[in-house]
């Protein structure tokens, strides 16, 4: 069994066992993956903890699984907003969940669209911009945002009014009793060295969950 504490993802408190990350590895990587990473060595996601042997973001995968109860619930329509690599979404599958992904560009060209074929996955392009209304194909029951970059890309900043109109704009496509679970790429600086951008966000949502080492909100809908 891996050694857990090894492979924890941003240290996270939220619980993920050893024989949790055992049964995520033994879903997401096999011959294919693996010669993927050989082949795209010098991308971000072989290089950045996606795949073995330093797949530490495989841990966090589980954790946003586990954190929304997941596992032990009856079957959800899941949207996964900037889905990456996927793995959140294969391994939702896996549990039997509906999921839908977006990337800002569906790109034949790109390495990580082998891996998203290879998983199966049912992506649509979406661009998230500041206070700009966003049209969803349908309502969902959890809608996720992990490690967003559409917050500060290219020189775009969201400012509390932007988080305030994100979230409202999501409110739109999500059941009754529906969760949003949104980790942002703003790192914690330690008081009194707050940045202006986590500032923003703060003031939108105030403290964020404990446990993530950046700054991660969870919704929930009234019913």
């Amino acid at each position: 069994m891996i050694d857990i504490a090894k492979y924890r993802s941003d240290r996270s408190q939220h619980s993920c066992s050893g024989r949790e990350l055992d049964w995520a590895r033994s879903i997401l990587f096999d011959d294919f993956t693996s010669d993927w990473c050989d082949e795209h060595a010098d991308t971000v996601y072989a290089m950045e903890g996606y795949f073995p042997p330093k797949d530490r973001k495989t841990a966090e995968k589980v954790s946003f699984i586990n954190y929304l109860n997941l596992k032990n619930s009856n079957k959800k329509s899941i949207l996964d907003i900037g889905t990456g690599a996927g793995q959140f979404l294969k391994l939702c599958n896996t549990i039997g969940h509906d999921t839908q992904g977006t990337e800002v560009q569906k790109r034949l060209d790109d390495p990580v669209y082998k891996i998203h074929q290879h998983y199966n996955l049912d992506l649509f392009e979406l661009k998230v911009l500041k206070s700009k209304h966003i049209q969803l194909p349908k309502t969902y029951d959890v809608i996720t945002a992990f490690r967003t970059q559409f917050n500060d890309i290219r020189g775009i900043e969201f400012y509390e009014k932007d988080w305030l109109y994100w979230r409202d704009n999501m409110f739109e496509f999500l059941n009754p009793g529906g969760q949003i679970l949104l980790k942002t790429n703003l790192k914690f600086n330690k008081p009194p060295r707050i940045g202006k951008l986590q500032q923003e966000i703060m003031n939108a949502f105030g403290k964020p969950i404990l446990g993530w080492n950046s700054y991660t909100y969870h919704f929930t809908k009234p019913q």
